[in-house]
C-alpha cells in the first residue's frame, strides 16, 4: 500500500495508522519515502475503454461468488 501525504493537509494522516504502508511525504523541500519493508513495488493498473462502452464497476474485477479456485 502506498500513502502519499499532503504537505498542506489540515489534518494529516499519522504514519502509525498504516504502519506497513510505504509513505511518501515532503521534508525540507524534497520528496522522501519511508517503507516498513526493505523492498516494495508500487504498481497500478490502467484500463482504457472506448467512450461507448459501459464504465467498469468494482464487481467486474471481483471473482465470481461460488467459484472454487
Amino acid at each position: 500500500m502506498e500513502v502519499f501525504h499532503n504537505p498542506h493537509a489540515q489534518h494529516p494522516t499519522p504514519r502509525e495508522l498504516l504502519p506497513e504502508a510505504t509513505h511518501w511525504f515532503e521534508r525540507n523541500g524534497e520528496i522522501e519515502r519511508e517503507a516498513f519493508y526493505e523492498t516494495s513495488i508500487p504498481w497500478s493498473q490502467t484500463i482504457i475503454t472506448d467512450s461507448h462502452q459501459r464504465q467498469p464497476k468494482l464487481d467486474d474485477f471481483l471473482p465470481n461468488k461460488g467459484t472454487v479456485k
